[in-house]
């Protein structure tokens, strides 16, 4: 069986296989959306902003209505 691969930034480390994020070896509490969210984005992971997804030359001032 492999390992999976755990991300680990500051004092956080996450594991994808459990679906868990923790905080200095303690497991810190999440919704699920939540948990959904940080996996997206460390699978993921990269440049984000202009330009991500087709959006170039959008702007967050679109959400101020």
């Amino acid at each position: 069986m492999a390992a999976s691969q755990v991300y680990v930034f500051g004092p956080f480390h996450y594991d994808p296989e459990q679906r868990l994020l923790f905080r200095q070896g303690e497991v810190v509490p999440l919704v699920p959306k939540a948990i959904d969210t940080l996996h997206v984005l460390l699978e993921r992971r990269g440049p984000v902003g202009a330009g991500c997804h087709g959006n170039r030359g959008w702007r967050w001032s679109r959400l101020s209505r």
